[in-house]
């Protein structure tokens, strides 16, 4: 990766993420790692060549006071068995991992999952959903850029259909 790539890509999500808490980000430092084919093998979208990238692992730290305050760390390999000590989900498959460093401490695993594809389906449908349900906040705020930050909750009220319904709904397909 060339300096600076990583936290020009994750930075808004680490000052989003810093707000939110209450934290003043200083720095952004960046860290990544990969490793290589051993051998070459086949994925669907074609063949890895051995010795060319087949697992990555990357963090975005923001620096607050001297201090780690806000850690995005990603993970990808092309086969599970690569790099098995960096961090690995939960149940096969993978996932979005939440966690929360300090007493007590929590860990959330988000394994995605859809009937219409991968876990990235599933991902950009959740995604879609929270920017969609926000267009009437959006709309009834003042003219301007705004964040998740400056909204109120954005829900999913009216998505279920069925007789222990609420409020009207449609089912999503």
């Amino acid at each position: 990766f060339l300096p600076g790539v990583l936290g020009l890509a994750w930075g808004t999500t680490m000052q989003i993420l810093a707000a939110g808490l209450g934290i003043t980000i200083d720095e952004i430092l960046e860290k990544h790692e990969s490793e290589p084919a051993p051998e070459e093998f086949e994925i669907a979208a074609g063949v890895v060549e051995k010795g060319t990238r087949a697992a990555v692992r990357f963090e975005i730290i923001g620096m607050s006071a001297g201090r780690q305050a806000v850690v995005i760390e990603h993970v990808t390999r092309l086969r599970d068995d690569l790099r098995p000590d960096w961090a690995q989900p939960s149940q096969p498959g993978g996932c979005y991992r939440v966690e929360i460093v300090g007493e007590p401490s929590y860990r959330v695993d988000i394994m995605p999952t859809s009937a219409k594809g991968d876990h990235n389906h599933a991902a950009i449908v959740a995604a879609m959903g929270r920017i969609v349900n926000a267009i009437p906040a959006v709309h009834d705020s003042p003219a301007g850029i705004r964040t998740t930050l400056d909204l109120p909750l954005v829900t999913g009220n009216g998505v279920f259909v069925g007789a222990g319904a609420t409020s009207g709904g449609v089912a999503l397909r």
